[in-house]
């Protein structure tokens, strides 16, 4: 109903629906949120209702405009403390309760603080932090950590560090504090080599540390010096890198010396030192003094050195030869073609090889006699069996003279009264040697050698046949040859072939018996001679052999060259034929010694008479057709023979059918 000025009006009907509240939000607080975290998001944990609304309230109470969705996010803007929100679910026109929420924003811890440390090299070294929970890193990104704690020890420091430090508290990480190690490098030093000095010199040099380091030297570096036998301390506050060993090395014997340098750490009172380095100084006499025995040398074409019992520094000065100054045991001339025979003056003296220390001086002299320079002449390539042949060398009054052959030769004197002359009997081929030795009055030897080569003589022979032909005789050789050859001292068998050549006289029983001897080349030795120009019977060729040492032997042996004679006539020829073995008329024999052959016409008229012989026993003559420079008609013309061969027999004609001989007979000319 309404009521107006005391007026009631009639009642009218009204409803109402009671819903049901929304479910109040699930919302958790954040506690572990960092100030420089970003910024962390406030999120209803249960939400049924998709199409439903939030309501989000700061700490007032006040409601945040704009925000109405399941999540809010909260902006720290670098500001730590507890933040307060309410959250409220809306669907419809209900309201849930209001929800609280807390979110706690973390201070950044502090950065912690080292103090940067200096170090000597190989030490250890603790670090020392402001923060009982500081985290120690060897790398900027803080992975790799080293330890935890207020303290940091680092062991056996080598190089140059930094190391990174950082604090956790509340899960929050402070910024990255660091801290650097500045390590001092072991200086090096050194002294050099163990030395060995000659006591006797008057300056004894000073002895200089040398120093290596990486590091800065200042004055208040110093050197820790000691000397023994004689010790000696260089005071701290010195700096001295040299010592005056003059000072200390008052006689022969050892001295040891130390010392070690030390650089002054600028951060406390200590000193990085290196290690201590130490040489030895052997103060040594003088050396053993060199042994040279006055003598003669000979003046051979290659002067004998000279020689001293001493080490390889040992030193000769010559006052007269070249060169002037010599080193080592053995003294060597360099002018020896200038020297002349006399008496030369030397001053020596030695070092000792491990100390270096010099030896007194010593003269000397030696005496330079003439050289013994026996020139043995003689033949040096003979022939086996080769006697009394002869060698001599030059004679010197009041020398020595030995001989020796190899081979177990003969070797004797004959009417000869000095020593200076030998012969030898060279029965055996191969390879000696002939020495002789001469020591002159002065004691000088010298020596000379003939290499003798003994070659055998050659056996000659040959081997001899008729090849076909009756006058012609095939030679072929048959010389046997032998090598020079010996075994050498290792058991190797050395050998030298031997070349020779022939000189054949072939024999008198030939047509040219006035020829001169052929001379065969060693080259062609073993190529068959075919002679020619034999005649019927008995010849004694002779064949010489002469070898390239000039042994000569010679070989003859009887032949007997027996005739195959004969003659054979043609019965037709065509002189227009263009075969050539046909255009003429021409009796073919051989060993013909002479002949006579008579053509006629069939009226008895001669047309062609020839009595031509070579001086190989062949005819040569032959007739071509013509008479008298006319060509003669194709017809039969009568021939007629008369021939005495080589050996004398008559040509007895061509066989008749009767078994009887006629020397003549028909022949025809066709065209």
């Amino acid at each position: 109903t309404e009521t107006v000025n005391d007026c009631e009006s009639e009642k009218a009907p009204v409803e109402y629906t009671i819903k049901d509240l929304p479910s109040n939000p699930l919302v958790f607080d954040i506690d572990n949120i960092c100030v420089y975290n970003n910024n962390p998001i406030i999120e209803v944990q249960n939400n049924p209702n998709p199409l439903a609304e939030y309501k989000w309230f700061n700490a007032n109470n006040v409601e945040i405009v704009g925000e109405h969705t399941h999540t809010y996010t909260h902006e720290i803007n670098n500001t730590v403390g507890i933040f307060q929100y309410n959250v409220q679910r809306i669907e419809g026109e209900c309201e849930s309760e209001k929800m609280p929420i807390n979110v706690i924003i973390n201070p950044r811890p502090s950065v912690p603080v080292s103090r940067s440390l200096v170090g000597c090299q190989n030490n250890s070294i603790q670090f020392e932090s402001n923060n009982e929970n500081t985290e120690w890193y060897e790398d900027e990104d803080t992975v790799n950590r080293i330890f935890i704690g207020k303290y940091s020890n680092i062991l056996n420091i080598q190089t140059d560090s930094i190391f990174y430090m950082v604090t956790h508290q509340n899960g929050c990480v402070s910024d990255i504090g660091i801290t650097h190690l500045e390590v001092i490098p072991l200086p090096l030093i050194s002294l050099g080599e163990n030395k060995d000095i000659c006591f006797y010199e008057d300056d004894i040099q000073d002895l200089t540390a040398e120093v290596e380091s990486q590091y800065s030297i200042t004055g208040e570096d110093i050197f820790e010096w000691s000397v023994i036998p004689n010790k000696i301390n260089v005071a701290p506050d010195k700096n001295s890198a040299t010592v005056t060993l003059a000072d200390y090395i008052i006689d022969t014997g050892k001295y040891l010396i130390r010392t070690r340098f030390r650089i002054k750490n600028p951060q406390k009172n200590e000193y990085c030192s290196s290690e201590y380095d130490k040489v030895v100084f052997s103060a040594h006499g003088f050396a053993q003094s060199p042994r040279v025995d006055s003598s003669v040398i000979c003046k051979n074409k290659n002067i004998e050195p000279l020689y001293g019992e001493g080490t390889s520094e040992m030193i000769w000065l010559s006052h007269d030869a070249y060169p002037s100054v010599g080193e080592g045991s053995i003294y060597e001339f360099g002018n020896e073609e200038d020297l002349d025979v006399g008496v030369y003056h030397f001053t020596v003296y030695d070092y000792d090889s491990k100390t270096g220390c010099k030896s007194r001086e010593v003269p000397v002299s030696f005496r330079l006699a003439p050289p013994s320079v026996p020139d043995l002449t003689g033949a040096n390539r003979v022939c086996e069996n080769q006697i009394e042949e002869r060698y001599v060398t030059k004679y010197n009054e009041g020398s020595i003279y030995d001989w020796k052959v190899s081979g177990d030769k003969i070797i004797y004197v004959k009417d000869d009264a000095r020593g200076n002359v030998r012969y030898v009997d060279w029965d055996v081929s191969g390879y000696d040697t002939l020495t002789v030795m001469e020591q002159t009055i002065d004691g000088c030897i010298g020596y000379d050698t003939i290499a003798v080569r003994t070659a055998p003589y050659p056996i000659p022979s040959f081997d001899w046949s008729l090849p076909g032909a009756s006058n012609i005789v095939l030679y072929t050789n048959q010389t046997i040859q032998d090598s020079i050859w010996d075994y050498t001292a290792n058991g190797i068998l050395v050998s030298e072939e031997i070349p020779y050549e022939l000189f054949w006289d072939f024999g008198k029983n030939r047509r040219n018996s006035d020829s001169l001897p052929m001379h065969v080349k060693y080259e062609n030795i073993n190529r068959p001679l075919e002679v020619g120009g034999y005649l019927y019977g008995y010849s004694d060729p002779v064949m010489r052999v002469v070898n390239s040492y000039g042994c000569e032997s010679s070989y003859t042996e009887t032949i007997f060259v027996d005739l195959l004679a004969d003659l054979h006539v043609p019965n037709s020829f065509a002189p227009m034929n263009p075969a050539q073995g046909v255009r003429y008329f021409q009796p073919k024999g051989f060993n013909i010694y002479t002949m006579e052959i008579w053509v006629y016409d069939l009226w008895g008229n001669l047309v062609w008479y020839s009595n031509e012989v070579d001086d190989e026993g062949n005819f040569v003559g032959k007739w071509d057709g013509r008479y008298n420079g006319k060509v003669l008609k194709s017809d039969t013309y009568i021939w007629n023979i008369e021939a005495i061969f080589e050996d004398g027999q008559p040509w007895k004609g061509i066989p008749d059918s009767q078994g009887g001989y006629n020397k003549f007979g028909p022949v025809i000319l066709l065209r």
